[in-house]
């Protein structure tokens, strides 16, 4: 673990990156399971040649709403891209921690269910069976880590 003496803005700016990075994992995921949903909702579209309302559409009020959805798919398709190229950057940062920091931030920041809110210290503790104490120390050492690792020497006091 790191020994050199962090700034505490640098630790501050790495939570709010690493509580960024966890939100874009929870939008990704979002986006993939609305992607599958779509595309067979496109796919169902053009094998029935329907809007799927029986009413009386034209065919170019069919093909409209047919093109509205393939656009709509291919701005998710867009945005998952940049979602998955920034996951991969984040977890090469988190894959340089020690595995106690590691499961901490990624049961703290990342991985919880709820957007934009941390985890406790209490809840990790139970979750990771370690104790509080040890959450918050973990917690503390891997955003100086991350903070160095992603800020540099900008980080460190002089």
């Amino acid at each position: 673990m790191i020994k050199l003496d962090i700034k505490n803005d640098y630790i501050a700016k790495a939570m709010i990156y690493v509580e960024e990075e966890g939100n874009k994992v929870k939008r990704l995921d979002a986006l993939k399971k609305d992607l599958e949903i779509l595309k067979k909702d496109l796919e169902g579209r053009r094998s029935r040649g329907l809007s799927g309302n029986t009413t009386s559409r034209n065919i170019k009020g069919i093909d409209d709403l047919i093109l509205a959805r393939e656009k709509e798919i291919l701005d998710i398709s867009n945005e998952i891209e940049i979602l998955e190229s920034d996951k991969e950057r984040f977890e090469n940062i988190l894959d340089r921690l020690e595995e106690g920091p590691k499961a901490v931030i990624e049961a703290r920041y990342v991985y919880n269910k709820r957007y934009n809110k941390c985890e406790t210290r209490e809840i990790i503790a139970e979750k990771l069976n370690m104790s509080e104490s040890t959450v918050k120390k973990y917690d503390r050492w891997a955003l100086k880590e991350i903070a160095f690792i992603k800020y540099g020497m900008m980080a460190v006091k002089k």
